[in-house]
């Protein structure tokens, strides 16, 4: 998933502090969207920072979130008849910049990340990666001191709620909800094919992973529909490996799986191949028999080359 960091200036911007303070202190009814310069690959799902940023102090990070939109054209926030493009936010923490909590500053994000120009800019560019990890990190240390606060402050000076981890029944009831009513080649509910795939799974990410293998690929689900499922980025990125772009060759789907070293990827793709073999071979498919047996000796053969020689003991 890609970072971006989105600068605010209310000096120059239509949007003022009266209005971060009022969408603060009024959270539940925010509906906020935001201009992005790089606009050109973002995806719903993608991460975002937003950046205080202008003269004066109480200049840093103000909001944190995902995108639950692609871009899309409105109209030029500052009146000057450009085209620009926009995305939809939605935000997990907000934070006035004076508050006695303190934020990460402009100065603190210069000394760390110096080759990235934090006071200002062209709002919503891209974070190259290494600085995006880095600055999850700090994020994560950050957001420490608001674990045990609840999500909104009494005097509207922060808004800190994140969804809950996923687990093994989130993951269930939501295979459910977005397999409902689809069947599958034989008229049997889809929904028997991943509760096979998540079954198969040796540990909680192979089977979390195992039951929404499909979701992208086959339901109107988005990677932000997952995110606000609580599922995290790490678990997002191999089930991006496991969806199938139909322009993409099967075989080259395949393969990048093998390429990408994501274990519970590769394990799942197997357990999928597995139970698509057997209930193909029973409903007498053969053309799918066909492909899915060309794709399990492929990832086999793959594996075997790549695995280091055994030393014999003497």
């Amino acid at each position: 998933m890609k970072t971006y960091i989105l600068q605010w200036n209310p000096a120059i911007s239509s949007y003022k502090e009266e209005d971060f303070l009022n969408n603060l202190s009024n959270i539940d009814e925010m509906y906020l969207n935001w201009s992005i310069h790089e606009w050109e690959n973002l995806e719903d799902g993608d991460n975002f920072y937003m950046i205080k940023c202008g003269d004066g102090p109480h200049t840093g990070i103000v909001m944190k979130g995902i995108f639950v939109s692609k871009p899309y054209i409105d109209n030029d926030w500052a009146g000057k008849g450009r085209t620009v493009y926009y995305a939809d936010l939605h935000i997990y923490f907000m934070i006035n910049p004076k508050s006695e909590k303190g934020i990460i500053t402009t100065a603190e994000l210069n000394e760390c990340m110096p080759n990235f120009q934090w006071h200002g800019g062209h709002s919503g560019r891209v974070l190259p990666k290494e600085y995006a990890l880095q600055l999850e990190q700090k994020w994560n240390k950050y957001l420490k001191q608001f674990n045990n606060t609840p999500f909104k402050s009494e005097n509207n000076d922060f808004y800190c709620f994140y969804p809950t981890p996923i687990t093994i029944e989130k993951a269930i009831n939501f295979a459910l909800y977005t397999h409902h009513d689809q069947k599958d080649l034989d008229g049997k509910p889809v929904i028997l094919h991943p509760l096979a795939v998540g079954l198969a799974g040796e540990n909680t990410k192979e089977i979390i992973c195992g039951l929404l293998h499909d979701v992208l690929e086959d339901t109107e689900s988005t990677v932000s529909h997952l995110k606000l499922m609580g599922v995290t980025d790490d678990y997002i990125d191999t089930l991006l490996l496991l969806k199938h772009n139909k322009n993409v060759p099967y075989m080259n789907y395949i393969k990048a799986i093998v390429d990408s070293g994501d274990k519970t990827a590769l394990a799942v793709k197997l357990n999928d191949l597995n139970h698509n073999l057997k209930r193909g071979k029973v409903a007498g498919h053969t053309k799918q028999v066909n492909k899915h047996t060309a794709a399990l000796q492929f990832i086999m053969q793959q594996i075997e080359t790549k695995s280091p020689p055994t030393t014999t003991l003497n």
